[in-house]
């Protein structure tokens, strides 16, 4: 209970009346003995006050920052903030001052009051200052969601696993959306998974092979649509077309021809006298490209745009380097290669319409490709733009290692006997997908954790 502060300003005011009398002079000596006696005395109410008011602090503000710690609310502060003015309950008339910060996983806050004394003001403390500081410290951890989603929901089957096809990602799920009666067409005994979940029921010759195949099983909407990010139509500019005379040679023999950054409308041969061709780093933006024939070819580090051109690497080209960047095929463009080596590292592919394409025609070729880990297409290594209508089916020859998510809802992907498709933090999403070749996954990617765990605690 608060002291009655009527009775203390009467009081005050009756002690300097009694010092200010002159009618006997022992009487003021007294008088200060007496208020020094007061303060001391009562001194312990106004510190009482004081602790009860900076319990109240801690107490909002531990409760504060592991909410903000363990919210899934992006904005921290506010959130701790709230809880902070839920929380506390002001034991004293005064205004409290809060302030909290998020940085290196680390939620902290401090509040402060001044409690105004009833007794301590004799001795010239009219306030006490009290403060509060607590931090917590969070951390979070993400499940890999399903490693193959088959998204057609009325396709029968949506997943084809013939004789020869091959899954082994033992510790993924593969998710089939399909509802129909042979959603999932299973002949072959070498699907290795953690489960298959699919929304219709399973059929094929090898079924009873298997006992983590799950018909009419509840699928998960799209788990990775939210991850994938939007593409600008002008992320490359189209400009004036480099002309002839600003295009290198391709006369001679073992020579090398560089290229600059630009717009190129039109293209000079690239034979096979032709060593290697060079992009040099920078944006390019193609409306008219030639096949290549030479025995290498570089992408330096930069934004390509492929606008309706097929990008044709024949056999004699033996080495392809593609540098970091995004590499956009648009109006019907394909990227194909035919027997060769690609290698890439920090690269995303977008497929910006249904009737553009990225293949590997030949079953000797080899794709090592790996997305970015950072910037805004972090973790996208070949994607398409969302709600693209279903196009036709692709055949994948040849080996792709990638890591990374590969989003093509909307393309009906058929690996052939040579097709494998290999990596580690590795997920796909098709419209439909059927199987003589191989899928080889060691793990999902991250972008689509469907599971979060946190974890905080108080660190002061």
């Amino acid at each position: 209970m608060q002291p009655d502060r009527s009775h203390a300003h009467s009081l005050r005011a009756k002690l300097r009346s009694f010092i200010r009398s002159k009618h006997g002079s022992i009487l003021p000596m007294f008088a200060v003995v007496g208020m020094v006696t007061l303060a001391a005395g009562g001194s312990g109410v106004d510190v009482s006050l004081a602790i009860l008011a900076k319990q109240g602090l801690q107490n909002s503000l531990d409760a504060a920052v592991l909410a903000a710690a363990t919210t899934e609310n992006d904005n921290r502060i506010e959130v701790a903030k709230e809880v902070f003015d839920a929380n506390y309950k002001p034991r004293v008339d005064a205004a409290v001052s809060r302030t909290f910060s998020d940085a290196n996983s680390t939620i902290n806050g401090k509040a402060s009051v001044n409690v105004k004394t009833y007794f301590l003001g004799f001795a010239g403390l009219d306030t006490l200052s009290v403060g509060a500081e607590s931090a917590a410290r969070y951390s979070e951890s993400s499940e890999p969601g399903p490693c193959i989603l088959v998204m057609d929901k009325n396709a029968s089957p949506g997943f084809k696993a013939n004789g020869s096809g091959k899954i082994d990602a033992p510790d993924c799920q593969m998710d089939v959306h399909s509802k129909s009666r042979n959603a999932a067409y299973i002949d072959s005994n070498h699907i290795k998974l953690d489960k298959m979940c699919v929304a219709g029921t399973v059929a094929g010759n090898r079924v009873r092979d298997y006992d983590n195949l799950d018909s009419n099983c509840s699928v998960a909407d799209d788990p990775y649509k939210a991850s994938v990010p939007a593409v600008p139509n002008d992320v490359v500019s189209k400009k004036s077309c480099v002309s002839w005379g600003d295009m290198p040679s391709s006369n001679g023999n073992n020579i090398t021809m560089e290229f600059k950054p630009g717009t190129y409308c039109y293209f000079p041969n690239i034979n096979g006298n032709v060593k290697k061709v060079v992009f040099k780093p920078g944006n390019y933006y193609f409306t008219g490209i030639n096949t290549f024939n030479s025995k290498e070819v570089e992408f330096g580090a930069g934004n390509y745009v492929f606008d309706g051109v097929t990008v044709q690497m024949n056999g004699s080209v033996h080495n392809v380097k593609m540098g970091a960047g995004l590499y956009v095929v648009k109006n019907g463009g394909t990227i194909r290669f035919d027997n060769q080596d690609v290698t890439g590292t920090d690269v995303s592919i977008y497929l910006a319409d249904q009737h553009s394409r990225f293949i590997t025609a030949q079953g000797s070729t080899k794709a090592k490709l790996t997305a970015p880990t950072t910037g805004p297409y972090a973790g996208m290594a070949i994607f398409e733009k969302p709600g693209l209508n279903p196009s036709g089916t692709y055949n994948l020859d040849g080996r792709l290692d990638l890591e990374g998510l590969v989003y093509l809802p909307s393309r009906n992907i058929h690996f052939n006997g040579n097709g494998k498709m290999s990596g580690n933090n590795l997920s796909l999403v098709f419209h439909r997908l059927s199987l003589d070749g191989k899928i080889d996954i060691k793990a999902g990617s991250l972008l689509g954790g469907t599971s979060k765990e946190r974890n905080a605690y108080l660190m002061k």
